[in-house]
């Protein structure tokens, strides 16, 4: 069937779950597509209803509550954001020290 518009962010994954229980899936040694996630990006803008609506898309294609799409959604809640929210300042501090103006990246 056609794309969900009920979804905002998750309209092709839900539409590749409800493909899934009906094709046979091959593998493809190449790659077919990418995306890139930034700041300015639907994904990067607004990170906590993206995995609001891809649990609501998951849980309607028959997922568990101990599957590993729900560890990992803990992880990030428990884990990663907490620690997100203290890079910033830890990084103001660390360039401050090194004198270093405040949108100063370093890279390998």
């Amino acid at each position: 069937g056609p794309l969900d518009v009920s979804y905002h962010y998750m309209f092709d994954y839900e539409f590749f779950l409800r493909l899934a229980g009906s094709v046979q899936a091959r593998f493809i040694p190449s790659v077919l597509a990418r995306f890139r996630l930034h700041a300015g990006s639907k994904t990067g803008r607004a990170h906590r209803e993206f995995l609001r609506e891809e649990r609501r898309a998951f849980l309607a294609h028959g997922g568990s509550l101990r599957s590993p799409f729900f560890l990992d959604l803990w992880r990030y809640r428990v884990v990663d954001a907490p620690l997100n929210r203290l890079k910033m300042p830890l990084r103001r501090l660390l360039w401050s020290v090194m004198g270093l103006p405040r949108d100063s990246r370093i890279r390998p």
